[in-house]
């Protein structure tokens, strides 16, 4: 590391790990210095490096704002019965009801129920590699406040009839 005017520069041999090193701050000192980095996650998040392992400490709302750029999309189809399906886009998620807001209220409650069992195995649908792409809309949905915060997350993409 140089300094050039009161700039900071640091020479690094590039890739996330060292970025994240730059920044990062040893779990030895956050143990030691706990209630202190978990106060200043307000201000930003903190970045813990254990050995090899890199971790993040943020606050929620930090977490809520970075996430607010994740889609989640669905797909609603009227049924030949007048009935309404719709479908996750991104997940393996579908839903009726008798009329759309039903449905909505379904689907609503049926996304919850999946991000809260995702979570509660996250190490193996984690690591399954048709569900590492569903992690953001899981940890979307589990910042929401309440089932009404996850409606209004919802982005609607007609599908055919």
């Amino acid at each position: 590391m140089y300094t050039l005017d009161k700039v900071y520069i640091f020479e690094y041999n590039g890739g996330v790990k060292g970025v994240l090193n730059m920044v990062s701050v040893n779990a030895t000192d956050v143990r030691k210095n706990w209630s202190t980095y978990l106060d200043n996650v307000r201000n930003k998040p903190v970045f813990i490096k254990r050995t090899h392992d890199f971790s993040a400490l943020m606050d929620i709302k930090s977490l809520k704002l970075a996430l607010s750029y994740v889609p989640i999309t669905y797909s609603k189809v009227t049924d030949k019965d007048g009935s309404i399906v719709i479908s996750s886009n991104d997940m393996d998620v579908v839903s009726t009801g008798k009329d759309e807001q039903e449905a909505l209220s379904n689907f609503t409650s049926d996304l919850v129920e999946y991000a809260q069992e995702f979570y509660d195995e996250f190490e193996f649908w984690s690591s399954a590699p048709n569900r590492t792409k569903h992690i953001p809309v899981v940890l979307r949905i589990l910042t929401a406040d309440n089932s009404q915060e996850v409606e209004d997350m919802l982005v609607c993409q007609n599908g055919q009839n």
